[in-house]
């Protein structure tokens, strides 16, 4: 390690350090602020189009009825919202699997039940068998064509991954398992088409559509050339103007860094930058003709803080985009997410810097959406700056700095008032983690009950759950 970069390192450390040394902050008053309008909006058109058209063109049945329409209401809440509780995933499943063993076959529940069974079912060959019931089923249906589209798109990834982990083990593909999700791709992309003739689509669904469009492009194993040759004209014929050039302007700005590649920036060669410049170009030019259409699509100024980020034209400029992205949505936990990682000190940023935003984050007390979350993602972020440099992997000594747990805790504890009328088990297990390797001990300690045996395994290794409670109870009071 030259003596430039061990400098960089260390004061990098040292603003860690006296970035951690501020005070606690408190969530702003109220606590919990209503959805923005822009979440609303979006949480209306989901509603209309699972819960209301399944009272309009829904397969009913006494039988079914009631745990049918609760999976439904709690769909538009999970799906519908900024962010996703998690103890509301569980009972979502529950709904739908007691309406499904009823006998419901109405296809937006059956779709509810496929995308809840990734969660819960652990059986992958029953996973891939309801999807493609719910977009067999969806595609006769009245119901509208995003979920149409998406449900053949959820059914053609899960069969594409199934072929190439198959195509890996045994060293050549077969070409039926193949050809079943190309098909399933080919009908996705068809019925986008209906979707057009559909009245007051938001953009953001187009665009999601988009995005998966171009992730099966990546799925295929053509990359993103494979995107822009073939996916984006497909993409082209049946959205709308504005999605089109969100699509595209998102799609050569991943090109553009894969141009560039994940090296440091001293082993980039002269033709990864020229290629990186003209793809941005691009995507700049296009989201800015975008934005001329459209001040209010939110996509547009998150996706140009990572143009910015690439082509490095200042601080001020990605300010100028983060503050539209919030006027229009302040829910945007994509906008903080870009915001942050511009801030990281890989970039252009400081330890300091990235505090101090999650802090922020974390005053406007959105604890509805994932905007406070921003400050976990911080710390988390932090954890990775090491004395010997950028490591790949957490360092666990990073939370017992002074500082650190308390942001925490006030981050935790907003969500977990949020969703005291759910089983925040999730929230929970990550509470009682993070305090054990801060060896904040009556914290932890007051959990572990709480948790009793669901212990979330996203959360822990192997035995880390047993010792760590063990630990917390042992040294609970000890001052």
């Amino acid at each position: 390690m030259d003596r430039r970069y061990r400098l960089v390192v260390a004061a990098v450390l040292f603003c860690i350090s006296t970035a951690m040394a501020v005070g606690p902050l408190h969530p702003s008053d109220p606590p919990v602020p209503p959805l923005s309008d822009a979440s609303l909006k979006k949480q209306k058109w989901v509603a209309k189009e699972m819960l209301d058209a399944y009272d309009q063109v829904g397969h009913h049945d006494p039988k079914w009825d009631e745990p049918a329409r609760l999976a439904l209401r709690l769909s538009v809440d999970m799906w519908g919202a900024p962010r996703s509780r998690e103890g509301g995933n569980w009972v979502q499943y529950q709904a739908a699997q007691r309406a499904i063993d009823a006998g419901c076959d109405d296809p937006m529940v059956l779709y509810v039940y496929a995308r809840t069974f990734v969660n819960f079912g652990n059986d992958p060959e029953k996973c891939r068998h309801l999807h493609n019931r719910a977009a067999d089923a969806l595609r006769g249906s009245r119901y509208s064509g995003f979920y149409k589209s998406i449900s053949q798109f959820r059914a053609a990834q899960l069969q594409i991954e199934l072929a190439n982990e198959h195509g890996r083990a045994m060293g050549k593909y077969d070409m039926d398992e193949l050809t079943a999700g190309t098909s399933r791709l080919s009908l996705a992309i068809g019925v986008m088409g209906q979707l057009s003739r559909e009245i007051n689509v938001p953009v953001g669904q187009w665009i999601d559509l988009g995005g998966e469009v171009l992730s099966e492009a990546m799925i295929q194993g053509g990359g993103r050339t494979l995107a822009v040759e073939w996916a984006l004209p497909e993409i082209e014929k049946r959205a709308p103007k504005l999605a089109t050039l969100v699509i595209k302007g998102h799609l050569y700005t991943k090109w553009a860094w894969d141009a560039r590649g994940d090296d440091f920036a001293g082993n980039v060669t002269d033709g990864g930058w020229k290629l990186m410049k003209q793809r941005l170009d691009v995507a700049q030019t296009t989201l800015e003709e975008a934005w001329k259409l459209d001040p209010t699509c939110i996509d547009i100024p998150i996706q140009m803080i990572t143009v910015e980020l690439g082509q490095g034209q200042g601080r001020e400029r990605m300010e100028m985009w983060f503050k539209r992205a919030m006027e229009i949505d302040p829910d945007s936990q994509e906008a903080c997410r870009a915001k942050l990682y511009y801030l990281e000190p890989k970039w252009y940023g400081t330890p300091r810097d990235m505090v101090d935003f999650g802090r922020e984050c974390l005053k406007t007390g959105r604890f509805n959406s994932n905007v406070p979350w921003t400050l976990e993602r911080a710390h988390a972020a932090l954890s990775h700056y090491t004395r010997g440099g950028y490591a790949n992997d957490s360092d666990p000594r990073y939370y017992g700095r002074p500082g650190v747990w308390t942001d925490l805790k006030q981050v935790f504890d907003g969500y977990l008032a949020v969703d005291k009328d759910l089983n925040p088990n999730y929230l929970r297990n990550q509470y009682a983690r993070y305090a054990c390797l801060a060896e904040a001990w009556d914290d932890a300690a007051k959990m572990f009950p709480l948790i009793g045996d669901r212990i979330d395994p996203r959360v822990w290794k192997a035995d880390e759950f047993q010792w760590a409670r063990k630990a917390a109870l042992a040294n609970a009071g000890a001052h």
